[in-house]
């Protein structure tokens, strides 16, 4: 009962200390903003197809920015990363309305959402309170992290899904359920949706069955994918 109390605590004060870091970022004041630098032209692209989603009939394979620069200049459907956060969004604006600020809400949540994730897997392998809060409030500081978890674009969403995928999969090792790790594949199945570069940790934990598949790579037959040891 005592762990159970202690680890709540933990989790308590990595919600506070998120807070007082998003406040120090004056974000209450950011939210209220229209795209600014850097990479402004970029955050308006992902504004215009989230609008043209909202008013010209949410048909999900036809995404297009305002500028007309696709089929001799009458259209401006254009092709980019798979636009499910943009038309999400679309959704919420058609529930609660037109504002910005709702984008850059669901771009926190993900912030936080990886951010736990990450408190997470370094509390399970560390320890330790100190680094576990930490390291994901360092990652935190970063500029480019802090600018644009808030921004239009999409990078940081996508790597904060993955780092979800990373806890999820964390989950299936401690667990060895087979629905956690299909959960965890489609968090990075999501992520690589949004931002191809994110691909990476699936490319690496393929590299990962397969190896332990090849005798003479693992001669000590350890397995991480227990139940597919055979295959």
């Amino acid at each position: 009962m005592k762990s159970f109390s202690f680890m709540k605590n933990k989790t308590i004060l990595f919600i506070i200390s998120f807070i007082i870091v998003c406040l120090v970022y004056h974000y209450y004041h950011i939210f209220q903003l229209r795209p600014r630098p850097i990479h402004q032209w970029r955050q308006t692209d992902c504004l215009s197809i989230t609008r043209n989603y909202y008013e010209n009939g949410m048909h999900f394979f036809s995404p297009e920015i305002h500028n007309l620069i696709s089929d001799k200049m009458a259209s401006g459907k254009t092709a980019g990363e798979c636009p499910i956060l943009y038309y999400f969004i679309a959704i919420l604006w058609k529930i609660f309305g037109v504002h910005e600020w709702i984008y850059r809400f669901v771009g926190l949540l993900f912030v936080f959402i990886g951010l736990f994730s990450l408190f997470k897997i370094v509390d399970y392998f560390m320890k330790d309170t100190f680094w576990a809060i930490g390291l994901p409030l360092l990652l935190f500081t970063s500029p480019i992290f802090a600018n644009y978890g808030i921004s239009f674009i999409t990078n940081v969403s996508a790597i904060c899904i993955a780092l979800a995928g990373w806890w999820m999969f964390l989950q299936f090792y401690i667990t060895k359920k087979n629905r956690v790790l299909y959960f965890s594949m489609l968090l990075f199945a999501v992520a690589g949706l949004l931002k191809a570069s994110t691909l990476i940790s699936f490319i690496l934990l393929s590299a990962v069955f397969i190896g332990e598949r090849i005798p003479f790579l693992n001669k000590k037959r350890t397995y991480i994918f227990k139940e597919w040891k055979n295959l």
